[in-house]
């Protein structure tokens, strides 16, 4: 049996479309079935339902609520994955754990590599970065997937974000200083499928192939929408917030190369897929 957290969110949802036709079951409960912080509940989850394999996607990531309540982000991304790592230890299970580009302080120039020194610089970013070595070193059979500017089936995300400045006002600020790789949750959830029948131990980096800053990617996404709005670009400092982020999040793929795993496709194309799967909803 496979197990996924966070199966209501952006990748869960299309993790789970993805498993549809997988030979083994797949349980993806909502909250109040799970509550990974919960360590009674996850023990009797274990023992009732025996998972050979986790899909660690729950986490709570919104960067800047994070700021004001950093017990409840490390509460659910630390003790939450801890708990998982414990029980997975004890059955045999294999973990596989998403993390992100935020555990970099992003002052590298260039991609970053899957051994780079960690230096996060927000309290999400420093929570996903204990998770990733409490996953690590539970067992070393585990997986870490790295990656960024997740963008899926969801209101929530920065496509629709920019959608909805855009449906009030003609010129939307976007930071030009910021640089990463957008992540399509459809193809990820695919390379996702292949890390779940591989089982690779370590680290990896994905994104879909290539890179932008925010205000190119928010350009891209107008036009791929019609919208009339246009983007004006700024600096960081111009467009403050609760988090600091990292200036560069760009994740290399050598990873993926080293492991026989293939690539995600170019960004832009992931962009009109989505578009094209927003208009069939």
């Amino acid at each position: 049996m496979i197990l996924i957290t966070g199966g209501s969110g952006q990748l869960g949802t299309s993790l789970r479309r993805a498993l549809q036709d997988y030979p083994d079951e797949v349980l993806a409960p909502p909250h109040v079935e799970l509550d990974i912080t919960a360590p009674a509940q996850v023990s009797a989850f274990f023992r009732e339902k025996k998972p050979d394999a986790v899909l660690h996607c729950a986490a709570f990531n919104a960067v800047d609520t994070a700021e004001e309540h950093p017990a409840l982000c490390c509460r659910t991304n630390i003790l939450g994955t801890q708990l998982l790592a414990q029980e997975c230890r004890r059955t045999g299970a294999y973990l596989l754990s998403i993390s992100s580009d935020f555990v970099f302080d992003g002052k590298k120039t260039g991609a970053y590599e899957t051994g780079d020194a960690k230096h996060p610089l927000s309290i999400y970013g420093y929570s996903k970065s204990v998770a990733e070595d409490i996953v690590l070193q539970s067992d070393a059979r585990n997986t870490v997937l790295r990656i960024s500017w997740l963008f899926g089936r969801s209101p929530t995300n920065f496509v629709e974000a920019i959608l909805q400045a855009a449906e009030r006002r003609p010129l939307l600020d976007v930071v030009s200083d910021q640089i990463g790789c957008p992540t399509y949750a459809d193809d990820l959830a695919s390379l996702l499928l292949e890390l779940l029948r591989q089982r690779p131990a370590g680290i990896f980096h994905a994104a879909n192939e290539g890179c932008c800053s925010r205000a190119a990617f928010a350009e891209k996404i107008l036009q791929l929408s019609g919208s009339g709005a246009a983007v004006r670009a700024v600096s960081s400092a111009e467009y403050p917030s609760k988090a600091h982020r990292p200036r560069n999040s760009v994740l290399s793929k050598a990873s993926l190369d080293a492991a026989g795993l293939r690539r995600l496709p170019p960004w832009e194309d992931a962009l009109a897929r989505y578009f094209s799967q927003r208009k069939g909803r």
